[in-house]
């Protein structure tokens, strides 16, 4: 499972952030990647729909295509290949308008148009998850007491790591598949306080490894 930071949205392996400070396409390019992410790189359909449906893009939104005078073609910021294409029309890669947008009017909903890269227009920055659990680790049949701050019903351990995270005080969890997959979200952990980890069959014990 991957997650996003706050504020992020995600889709897929990927977290997306939009920002309405208008900004010239180089400037937007280097605040995406001051904040370790890059201008939104949209390799589907599916992907670019997520994308529209959680941006305004009346005036035009900024996306990661530019144009490669050498290649003479548009190419992701990325560096990944623009397989899947969406533009109003197929731009003129002689003309002197050689950045992206993503746009909404008419019937041009969420499709792609070359512009001068000097527009200050809003954009979408894009930054890969984090995938949960490589940073954690599980001791079987283990349950952290008196410390529980909150419980939730999840699908795996995984989520119950997912909800931590999202959570302002959790520092530790217990996970149970047997009671409908309770996730307990703990305020210690068993290294401040390890008298109160207990045996239980029904638990495992989970704690990020810092």
């Amino acid at each position: 499972m991957a997650a996003c930071s706050q504020h992020w949205l995600s889709w897929g392996d990927s977290c997306y952030r939009s920002y309405k400070g208008p900004k010239s396409w180089n400037d937007s390019l280097k605040f995406c990647r001051e904040n370790q992410a890059d201008l939104a790189s949209l390799n589907s359909a599916e992907e670019n729909q997520f994308v529209f449906q959680n941006v305004d893009a009346k005036n035009g939104i900024w996306i990661g295509l530019v144009k490669d005078q050498k290649l003479r073609l548009f190419r992701w910021t990325s560096e990944e290949k623009v397989g899947f294409k969406n533009w109003i029309t197929e731009p003129d890669i002689n003309g002197h308008e050689n950045c992206g947008e993503m746009v909404d009017y008419g019937s041009y909903r969420g499709k792609w148009n070359d512009k001068g890269c000097s527009w200050a227009l809003p954009f979408i920055c894009e930054k890969k998850a984090e995938l949960l659990g490589q940073y954690f680790k599980k001791i079987p049949e283990k349950r952290l007491i008196n410390h529980v701050v909150t419980h939730v019903t999840v699908s795996s351990d995984l989520e119950c790591i997912f909800w931590c995270r999202r959570h302002g005080n959790c520092s530790s969890m217990n996970h149970s598949s047997q009671f409908s997959e309770l996730c307990e979200l703990n305020s210690a952990g068993v290294e401040r306080f390890p008298e109160d980890l207990k045996h239980d069959n029904n638990y495992d014990y989970l704690e990020p490894i810092l």
